[in-house]
Formats: structure tokens, sequence, C-alpha cells
């Protein structure tokens, strides 16, 4: 009796007077029965999750801490947004909110970048020098 009330794209199945999908999906894709969409439902990797719209597997940006943005061209592991925003000398810190810091690779041993003077380096043991006595950097 309802052979006209099948949604678009689906046509009725006279021996169970259901609506089926007039289409097939390819190999690796699922069905939806109710949209007749193809979805490609398990195929994603761990961490990603899969655009109904696109039929794509996306990184989850839900995954990532607040200032941090999957990437997907490294397993959508987080990187904070602020990559090239901090000064020269300087990188965000996924460890700390993605504040920005000095790269303490850029100094000689037995100094450390001065985040208070454009990370320029300084010696570690300024305090530690006798009254009117500053550490040598050049030595």
């Amino acid at each position: 009796n309802n052979i006209n009330n099948c949604p678009v794209g689906q046509t009725l199945n006279p021996n169970n007077c259901s609506c089926e999908c007039n289409t097939t999906c390819r190999t690796g894709y699922t069905q939806n029965p109710d949209t007749c969409n193809c979805d490609r439902i398990g195929v994603c990797a761990i961490w990603q999750i899969l655009n109904i719209t696109t039929g794509q597997c996306e990184c989850n940006i839900n995954n990532c801490p607040l200032g941090q943005t999957p990437n997907p061209n490294n397993n959508c592991s987080c990187q904070c947004n602020n990559l090239n925003n901090c000064p020269v000398g300087q990188t965000p810190n996924p460890n700390n909110n993605c504040f920005c810091q000095c790269n303490v690779n850029n100094c000689p041993v037995g100094q450390t970048p001065n985040p208070n003077n454009n990370c320029e380096c300084q010696c570690n043991n300024i305090n530690n020098c006798p009254v009117g006595q500053t550490p040598n950097p050049n030595n």
C-alpha cells in the first residue's frame, strides 16, 4: 500500500514491504540504511574520526588540549596553535599551555637563555660570584 511513501533514493521491497536503498556501496564502505549514504566506518585510524559529509577521515580536534590543534601530517599529534607567534629565539611549550619559552639548546654549556632579555644566553652561576664581580660569558 505504501509504494509511494519511500524516501528519495529508496524503493519498496514487495517481499517485506520495507523501503530499501537503490544503490550499493563499494568495498570498504558501509551503507547507512536511513540516508543510503556510503560511510567509511571502521576504516579511520584510531586518532581520526570520519567526516560524514565528505567521507574522509580527519583528525579529531577534541583530542587536543585548549590552545592546541591536531597536525594531520604527524598522525594528528597535538601542536600549539601559536607556533609562529613567539618572539625570535622562543617556541611554544606544549607541556605548559603553549606559553612561549626560550630555546634552551641555543646556549653554550654553562649558560641558559634569559626570557627577560630576548632569550640572550647568560651564565648559569650569575649569583655565585663575589660582590662586585660577574661571570664572563666568553670565558
